[in-house]
């Protein structure tokens, strides 16, 4: 039937109903079996089919819509109609009955067989059929009606499904609209913040530079003008006039190299270069040297200068006794910068809960303290607390900013306390390391600086240097000139040459005590020239000197082979003290020999070694006999560890030594022990050997007060 009703609507054009949703066909067909219809149609009051079934076969499907069209002309309501009909040679009775439904009247119509009984049966139906139509129509005309209302409701269901969808997108694109206003908006303040930050910095980076020409102009005003004086003979021959202005050139020249040195070391932290070590080291000895580098400055001002321990301090912590001295340097050196009168004490205790304590390091002064709203700038890079401080006292502003990363890199903190006219206390903590069995001493050994402010002065010796050859390799004409005159004053013989191959050709055709090799040169470096006299089996003792002064450049200098290391500008009584330490202690003992702890060292090493310290005080006696009854117990350690082949032990000794020695007054001590340290931490064994004879040979020397002749 389904092709029926296409056929029905391609004819017609209405829409079919197809098949018979409702049944009512169906009970009409059954009705009129006995008439045996073959083709029941319902049909508008046009003539147009709109629903068929029983198409018999052999019944061209092209009659229905004319035949609908035929049966339905002229009816009326109520009316009906029958007649023959013939369809593809065969007769049958056309009948046709209008249907009077509510709504548009319909009629019913079809085909059936022509035999007189067929015929009769059919006109007795007509009643039943006109009642059965009626409901069939009326069925076909409801399931119309909700067709129609399902189309309209599926279409106000589409019409929904895109209103919600054309929502949906309206939202999401104002909801994207929103965002994107956001990201702009955040965009715009992390600009304004950008510039902000870049405003800040670009005012800091002004004052910074404009505070950094004041500090350099000041001191180099100072060295070209009291230069240009003495070049023009100002002095008029005066000594004393001539000592002033040769004083006020050399502590202008220091006040230089420590604000580059100053620079340096902020430049290290900031990029995370800062090296820190862990190693045991005595607290004791860090402040007694720390007050010993300061008392002159305490001394010239009339301020009294103390360290106390009031409940006692560790024997040993762990810690970097380096980064610990310059940090308590910065601080001590500031209380005293800014104290007119009074005192400056460093106050040193253990704090905190027994299990992880803090040693906490106090540098009391009565200066001029800080306004509370300044405090927390002070800690800034190349501020201070304004700009008067630094018309009066100097600087750059630079000790307390790497002051307070120190502390931080050493495992605490740095705070401060002030009060303007009243001075102010600044507490840098430590994390002191394991301290389990570790002796907390009562009485620390007496500093460099006793309870009375008496100051301990180093007597000074003149260092000869004659008559030792020295090679001075050195491409600068200044620095060439400069040192060879220092050395020959000392009374050295100085053979100079320019660069690194003459240096080379000199030292292996001709005979010298000791070479100083620059190590940035032209034609050949110094490394390159002293590794190739190492090679070559030169074992002249070979000082590097070097401008670099960074982190990791003397371990450089010392793998080529150099025996010490000397940064520039170089300090004369450095320069001296380290060639004479070298001249004393060189040997040429053979590569590979048995170890240096079973060596005798010679008789000949040289003249008793004596404390410098003023040894006449009992207090400083003391810690002069402490350190000699130390160092022999320490040096047998040494040798211990040597034929054991402990290098952790003997780098713990040999810093000890590097430590203990200068703040006793042993000071030949300094340079082989850093010298023994350096090779141990290297592991270069071949070259611990004469390390050990050096050091042998100055504990041999050694002398206590109590043997001393008065």
């Amino acid at each position: 039937m389904d092709d029926l009703f296409e056929v029905i609507e391609s004819y017609f054009g209405a829409e079919a109903i197809p098949g018979d949703p409702t049944g009512s066909l169906a009970r009409v067909a059954r009705l009129l079996e006995r008439c045996r219809p073959s083709l029941l149609f319902l049909a508008d009051a046009r003539g147009r089919a709109r629903a068929a079934e029983g198409l018999a076969p052999g019944v061209d499907r092209a009659v229905a819509g004319s035949l609908a069209g035929e049966l339905c002309a002229g009816l009326t309501d109520g009316e009906s109609r029958s007649g023959e009909r013939t369809v593809d040679g065969r007769a049958y009775r056309a009948f046709a009955v209008r249907l009077n439904g509510s709504g548009q009247p319909g009629v019913l119509g079809g085909l059936c067989d022509c035999s007189d009984a067929a015929a009769q049966e059919l006109e007795s139906l007509r009643p039943t059929l006109t009642l059965c139509g009626e409901i069939a129509w009326g069925n076909v005309q409801s399931d119309l009606h909700t067709r129609t209302h399902v189309t309209q409701i599926n279409q106000l269901v589409a019409q929904q499904t895109t209103l919600k969808a054309a929502h949906a997108e309206a939202i999401g694109q104002a909801i994207e609209e929103h965002e994107k206003r956001m990201l702009e908006e955040q965009n715009r303040l992390v600009m304004e913040k950008t510039c902000v930050a870049t405003e800040t910095a670009n005012r800091a980076k002004s004052e910074f530079l404009a505070n950094m020409s004041h500090e350099i102009r000041t001191p180099l005003n100072a060295i070209l003008g009291f230069t240009e004086l003495l070049i023009r003979g100002a002095d008029e021959g005066d000594e004393a006039q001539r000592q002033d202005y040769l004083q006020t050139i050399h502590q202008s020249g220091r006040h230089l190299l420590e604000l580059i040195n100053d620079i340096l070391d902020l430049s290290k932290i900031e990029a995370g270069r800062l090296d820190v070590e862990r190693i045991p080291c005595s607290p004791p000895e860090v402040v007694a040297n720390v007050m010993s580098v300061l008392r002159v400055r305490a001394k010239e001002k009339g301020l009294r200068f103390t360290s106390e321990w009031p409940d006692g301090v560790p024997a040993t912590i762990h810690t970097d006794p380096v980064r610990l001295r310059q940090l308590l340097i910065n601080l001590a050196g500031n209380a005293i910068k800014f104290t007119d009168a009074g005192s400056v004490r460093i106050v040193a205790r253990l704090e905190g809960p027994p299990g992880t304590p803090k040693m906490a390091f106090y540098v009391i002064d009565t200066g001029i303290g800080i306004a509370p709203d300044k405090l927390d700038r002070i800690f800034e890079p190349f501020v201070q607390a304004d700009s008067s401080v630094t018309r009066r006292f100097g600087g750059t502003g630079l000790g307390l900013a790497i002051s307070r990363r120190l502390a931080a890199a050493l495992g605490g903190e740095l705070t401060v306390q002030s009060e303007p006219g009243k001075g102010s206390t600044f507490t840098a903590t430590i994390d002191p390391g394991p301290l389990e069995g570790v002796e907390i001493l009562e009485s620390p050994p007496a500093d460099a600086v006793n309870g009375n402010g008496k100051i301990a002065q180093a007597s000074q010796q003149k260092i000869s240097l004659a008559p030792a050859r020295i090679l001075l390799v050195e491409d600068g004409s200044t620095n060439r000139k400069l040192i060879s005159l220092v050395l020959r004053r000392a009374g050295a013989e100085v053979i100079t040459a320019e660069n690194g191959l003459t240096g080379l050709e000199l030292a292996t055709s001709n005979s010298f005590d000791l070479i100083l090799m620059d190590m940035q040169m032209p034609v050949m470096d110094g490394y390159s020239a002293t590794e190739k006299l190492r090679r070559l089996g030169c074992t002249l003792p070979i000082i590097a000197l070097t401008a670099h002064a960074m982190a990791g450049d003397e371990q450089k200098c010392l793998r080529v082979g150099c025996s010490g290391y000397l940064s520039k500008p170089v300090d004369s009584d450095r320069l001296l003290q380290t060639i004479a330490t070298h001249l004393k202690d060189a040997k040429t003992p053979a590569v590979g020999a048995v170890p240096a702890a079973s060596r005798k060292p010679p008789a000949s090493a040289g003249p008793p070694l004596q404390s410098t310290l003023p040894t006449d005080d009992p207090d400083f006696r003391e810690i002069a006999e402490e350190f000699v009854q130390r160092a022999c117990e320490q040096w047998e350690a040494m040798k211990r560890a040597w034929a054991n082949q402990d290098l952790e032990e003997m780098a713990r000794l040999a810093h000890w030594f590097k430590g203990a020695s200068g703040t006793a007054g042993f000071d030949a001590f300094t340079e082989p022990a850093k010298r023994m340290e350096q090779v141990v931490k290297a592991r270069k064994r071949d070259d611990i050997p004469l390390a050990l004879d050096a050091m042998a040979g100055l504990v041999d020397r050694i002398v206590a007060p109590a043997a001393q002749s008065h």
